[in-house]
């Protein structure tokens, strides 16, 4: 994990190491106290540098995204480290910079999800303009099953947290 976060944070500006990178940190997240570990050497930092590194570069937005909603499944701890790093806005910003891109939506969908588990995250997706972008994928032409069902459980708890504000 070190190895691949000194090469993450040697070479910031090229593309398909970062992307790389992030896959491979997210292939680590497949087990549990890995995602504990990614997080503690900075791996949310280094995901979110690359996310906002190569803003255009759709490919490297999906690893991130779904790199970013692994560690924060199950992860109470990651999904605050993620929150209060600006990774909601981050991933807000890439469902709506690549609103056609269906991997996006659903890559995005899915962090999200990870990430609206409590309250006060979820007012936060909120006020970052996240349920702007969810109901846009939810409804785009060609979006999966996932990204649809993803999306709309995330909408209605968002409506529940509203109707309880």
């Amino acid at each position: 994990i070190r190895v691949v976060g000194a090469a993450m944070k040697a070479h910031t500006g090229h593309a398909a190491l970062q992307e790389n990178g992030c896959a491979v940190l997210n292939n680590l997240c497949a087990i549990a106290d890995n995602k504990v570990e990614v997080a503690g050497v900075g791996g949310i930092g280094l995901v979110l540098a690359a996310m906002t590194a190569h803003v255009g570069h759709v490919d490297m937005q999906v690893v991130c995204c779904v790199t970013l909603g692994n560690l924060a499944r199950r992860q109470p701890e990651n999904q605050k480290k993620v929150a209060k790093a600006g990774g909601i806005s981050l991933v807000v910003a890439a469902m709506a910079a690549h609103s056609k891109n269906v991997d996006m939506q659903e890559a995005g969908c899915m962090a999200l999800s990870n990430l609206g588990v409590s309250g006060r995250l979820l007012k936060y997706i909120k006020k970052e303009g996240g349920i702007g972008v969810l109901e846009a994928a939810v409804v785009a032409t060609g979006s999966t099953a996932g990204c649809q069902k993803l999306g709309q459980k995330l909408l209605d708890k968002l409506a529940k947290v509203a109707l309880a504000s």
